[in-house]
């Protein structure tokens, strides 16, 4: 079965509180059961840094997406800044 690329949004990803450990929790758990998982963040710390070591890739612009989504799971009102 072809597992899905998702694409995860945060408005940021700068230390270990609410949604920001939400994403990163969500992300990992994806990744451990087979997804292929990237995060688009508009502002990026040490919590994205902890994330990347995991091999999911943090990007703050899509031009840095390894790859096109297949699913897109947005938070807030992300869709303004990502269509």
């Amino acid at each position: 079965m072809k597992k899905n690329k998702i694409l995860l949004t945060a408005i940021k990803l700068l230390q270990r509180t609410g949604a920001e450990l939400y994403t990163a929790d969500l992300a990992i758990a994806l990744k451990e059961i087979g997804f292929s998982v990237e995060i688009y963040a508009g502002m990026v710390g040490k919590l994205a840094k902890d994330i990347r070591a995991k091999g999911i890739n943090v990007v703050t612009t899509l031009e840095q997406l390894r790859k096109t989504p297949d699913i897109i799971h947005l938070q807030y009102r992300m869709y303004d800044k990502i269509h």
